[in-house]
């Protein structure tokens, strides 16, 4: 690993340890709010809105799907793509772990 990678990799863990709370509270709304799948509207708008409030521009919706949306940031030859699923299971709620996931996506940034 070169410096470099070191130096990019600690700044990257540094800013997820800034915002650890923000996104576990995300992470518990969305598991509170069970949304099916294609339905996940108010888990898609609190994601946004953290990305948003991290500087990132965000369209939504996006790629033809209401509850999708694209963030970006910054500029360069490097670019970062995730995919996330939140919805829920019917009648299980977030039984299958999928919360998990939106918690990673924002903290990428």
């Amino acid at each position: 690993m070169t410096g470099g990678a070191d130096q990019v990799k600690a700044g990257i863990r540094a800013r997820i340890g800034q915002v650890r709370e923000e996104l576990v509270g995300l992470s518990r709304r969305i598991h509170g709010h069970p949304e099916s799948a294609f339905e996940e509207r108010r888990a898609a708008g609190w994601c946004a809105d953290v990305l948003r409030d991290h500087g990132f521009a965000v369209t939504a919706p996006a790629y033809g799907l209401e509850t999708a949306f694209e963030a970006t940031v910054g500029s360069g030859p490097v670019t970062v793509a995730l995919a996330c699923e939140y919805d829920a299971l019917p009648g299980m709620g977030h039984a299958c772990g999928h919360k998990r996931r939106p918690r990673r996506a924002p903290r990428t940034g």
